[in-house]
């Protein structure tokens, strides 16, 4: 991901090869709001396989209802997440 993307928390640069590859992303992510009541944007990255920094656990999720699966136009599928809000 660019530095850019990742200041922003623009995510539309993780674009996962199969449907059922990102849906076990958002079910994963999902299951971390249900356990810990949120989860971080360290936690998608690690669950995407990228090198996440100390700041990425500061920023996350609270309900990740509203998140889908997205297919993109050169192949493969793109995590649809609501806006990242700030995590106590």
């Amino acid at each position: 991901m660019s530095r850019r993307s990742r200041a922003a928390h623009n995510f539309d640069e993780i674009i996962l090869e199969t449907r059922a590859e990102a849906e076990e992303v958002i079910e994963r992510m999902a299951e971390y709001v249900e356990r810990y009541d949120q989860a971080s944007v360290s936690d998608l990255y690690q669950l995407v396989g990228v090198t996440g920094s100390f700041a990425d656990e500061k920023w996350g999720w609270k309900d990740l209802r509203e998140a889908s699966v997205t297919r993109v136009r050169n192949g493969g599928y793109l995590l649809d997440l609501p806006r990242p809000i700030e995590l106590d």
